[in-house]
């Protein structure tokens, strides 16, 4: 239990938000842990703010970029600069009740060494309830109470043993944000690891609308050009053309048949196709079939 734990938080001006996140880590009972902010191009920078607010503490370091990385960016420099066995990341508007969430999660990955990575239970600030967009099943009646086996994590509050990314990568860059997670997930199962959600680890997410995409067509565009780019790096092309149609189908309805929306995600799916056939690694057959089974994001 002695083991280091590195927090990771990246942030793009939300000053009070990241202060309120980094202050639920700092109460955690479990003692050895560094807590690793990348401030993206907050204008004004962060650190001048925390010191300020939380003074200077020798577990909190501040990396600054000047320029907004966007998520994937700004989670691999993080990463790049932490070194603890396990890393824990959450969103910058996200917070922590339970004292020993991270006491929790170091004890199952001790108890079953074969999980990689342990999706926590993402419950809205404001109402209390399980956030469905957030809950790792397809079946949203899916008691969200219950452990179980899955094959995808959110960012927004996730665990991961050190080895995991030094097997299966880091991010792949899915600006400004969208999917990235989905696309580290399918490799993290392709190098073998299980993904659990694990509701015992509970983060609650404000949602905080600073600096999100909030262009309804930008939005929905974002999406789905990002959901497909997942499909093309990893999947076999049946499952690149499922996802496209599937996925078009949704975007369409929840966008209320937002034309020019669906038209700009496969311009930029185009536009970005040359890389993505460039990065394109098929995960195996395998782990294809262990997604399939287990109802992940395969066939859409």
């Amino acid at each position: 239990m002695s083991r280091l734990v590195s927090y990771l938080v990246i942030t793009y001006n939300r000053h009070d938000d990241v202060r309120e996140c980094i202050s639920t880590i700092l109460d955690q009972d479990y003692p050895h842990k560094e807590i690793i902010v990348e401030d993206n191009g907050s204008d004004p920078p962060i650190e001048p703010f925390l010191h300020e607010t939380l003074g200077r503490l020798a577990v909190v370091k501040v990396l600054r970029s000047e320029i907004n990385l966007g998520v994937s960016g700004g989670r691999n420099l993080g990463l790049d600069h932490t070194t603890g066995d396990i890393i824990i990341t959450i969103d910058d508007d996200a917070l922590i009740k339970d004292p020993q969430l991270t006491t929790k999660v170091i004890k199952k990955f001790d108890a079953e060494p074969e999980i990689g990575v342990l999706a926590f239970r993402i419950t809205t600030f404001q109402t209390g309830e399980i956030e469905a967009a957030s809950f790792p099943s397809k079946n949203k009646r899916r008691s969200p109470d219950e452990e179980f086996e899955t094959t995808w994590f959110i960012g927004c509050g996730h665990a991961a043993r050190r080895d995991v990314y030094e097997k299966a990568g880091n991010y792949l860059d899915y600006s400004p944000y969208g999917h990235e997670d989905i696309d580290l997930s399918l490799k993290v199962i392709n190098a073998g690891y299980k993904i659990v959600y694990f509701p015992d680890a509970e983060v609650f997410h404000k949602k905080s609308p600073t600096s999100r995409i909030l262009n309804p067509t930008k939005f929905f565009a974002n999406q789905l050009a990002n959901r497909v780019k997942v499909a093309i790096r990893n999947l076999p092309w049946r499952y690149v053309i499922t996802t496209g149609i599937i996925r078009s189908g949704q975007a369409l309805i929840r966008s209320r048949f937002n034309l020019i929306a669906i038209t700009w995600a496969y311009f930029r799916i185009l536009y970005g196709l040359p890389q993505s056939l460039r990065e394109r690694q098929l995960i195996s057959k395998d782990a294809v079939s262990k997604i399939v089974k287990l109802k992940g994001p395969a066939l859409y």
